[in-house]
């Protein structure tokens, strides 16, 4: 019998609880493409509040 693979909507490395901070550098550039846009959710596959949760973390770093 076939196991069947366990594809997931989300990201399994981002928690729905993870709080993404505007001073980690590292995370942030993950979900930044290189013109400096923000990567859609689509694409980054994240949840809807984590995608707002990145967007006004990568804001933030912008304006400081």
């Amino acid at each position: 019998m076939l196991k069947k693979s366990n594809k997931t909507k989300y990201r399994s490395e981002y928690p729905a609880d993870y709080q993404f901070d505007f001073k980690d550098p590292v995370t942030l550039s993950k979900f930044v493409i290189e013109s400096g846009k923000i990567v859609p959710s689509r694409i980054s596959k994240l949840s809807s509040y984590q995608q707002r949760s990145v967007t006004n973390a990568i804001k933030t770093a912008r304006s400081i």
